[in-house]
């Protein structure tokens, strides 16, 4: 028997083989997204971030386009690009909340600034470098006292 889930092998299917159809006989299919140019924010050293990979949309079976093209080129540093700034061809409607963002360009993880001399001085006071060993059983003097 096949199985007839998905693979990961960055294909996708034209069409959803059970995608419901609605009243007018459209169909509801789940969408994958691409990005196209080169981010002046990603440039600068920022992360292109995903919120969302895979849109819903509603088209007729013929117009089922292969994937939406999402153009990052203009998008700097903390700019980001919602459902509603994306171009879909003609006959397909997006169906998802179009205030929800889709990319976006963060910073990278910020990071650690070295300590100051003095701090750093201080700790190393503070540790000790090897764990005092407490021996066992009676001290050398009690042993000698009884």
């Amino acid at each position: 028997m096949e199985d007839s889930r998905p693979r990961l092998s960055g294909q996708r299917r034209a069409a959803v083989p059970h995608a419901p159809l609605s009243a007018t006989g459209i169909l509801l299919n789940p969408l994958g997204l691409a990005t196209s140019g080169a981010s002046i924010g990603v440039k600068e050293g920022g992360l292109l971030d995903f919120q969302v990979r895979d849109l819903h949309v509603e088209c007729l079976p013929n117009a089922i386009p292969d994937r939406i093209d999402v153009d990052i080129s203009n998008l700097g540093m903390h700019q980001y690009l919602r459902i509603s700034d994306l171009t879909t061809p003609q006959g397909v409607k997006v169906l998802d909340d179009p205030d929800r963002v889709v990319v976006g360009i963060t910073h990278a993880k910020a990071e650690e600034l070295p300590a100051a001399p003095e701090a750093a001085a201080a700790e190393a006071e503070a540790v000790p470098t090897e764990p005092e060993v407490i021996p066992r059983g009676k001290k050398p003097e009690e042993e000698t006292e009884e």
